[in-house]
């Protein structure tokens, strides 16, 4: 089930979205790509950003698979 994998689609987004604002950010500013250590911050943040979403898509899902039962 896409729910109970460690990598859901919701998280593979938010690390993308994240991943692409954060060093085209730094990019304009700093004129060179982020550092890994600043990348490693943005991937926990996006991490912890896609965790509701990724609790709101399951509990979705439940309200759909147990009206369909």
């Amino acid at each position: 089930m896409l729910y109970e994998r460690i990598f859901s689609t919701a998280h593979i987004l938010a690390f993308g979205t994240t991943a692409f604002l954060f060093n085209a950010s730094w990019h304009f500013a700093a004129h060179q790509d982020a550092p890994l250590w600043a990348r490693l911050c943005a991937a926990v943040a996006a991490a912890h950003w896609a965790r509701p979403v990724e609790a709101a898509l399951a509990r979705r899902h439940a309200r759909r698979r147990a009206a369909r039962t």
